[in-house]
């Protein structure tokens, strides 16, 4: 069985290769770029994983802090194409991608994630 940090990089990596060839196919098909503004939440939510560690009391501000963020990054990444679509900066098929590459990147950190805290021995 592979180590948890090798399925953690493949499943994030899988995961950012997809939902990034999503958004550049989405903001080359209405030739709008809007859907640009995902790679800050993309960016945001695992680097904030830094500050998570297991010796962590829940009154930490800094472990506080980075469930705000992550929360924070996924409600707009999902919320981002919703509003851009609703004022119509892309039409549907933008919002199609933008979902979607929501959807997957998202979908990839969960298993990253799980694989991050399992325990695996």
């Amino acid at each position: 069985m592979p180590k948890a940090i090798t399925w953690v990089i493949s499943l994030l990596g899988i995961g950012y290769t997809i939902a990034l060839t999503l958004v550049i196919v989405g903001c080359t098909v209405d030739n709008e770029y809007w859907l640009l503004f995902l790679l800050a939440p993309y960016v945001i939510t695992p680097t904030m994983t830094v500050f998570i560690r297991p010796d962590s009391e829940d009154q930490d501000f800094w472990l506080q802090f980075a469930f705000f963020m992550i929360t924070m990054s996924s409600v707009s990444a999902f919320a981002m194409p919703l509003v851009f679509w609703s004022n119509g900066g892309i039409a549907a098929s933008g919002l199609g991608y933008g979902l979607g590459a929501s959807f997957t990147l998202y979908a990839f950190m969960a298993g990253g994630m799980y694989f991050a805290y399992a325990d695996l021995d």
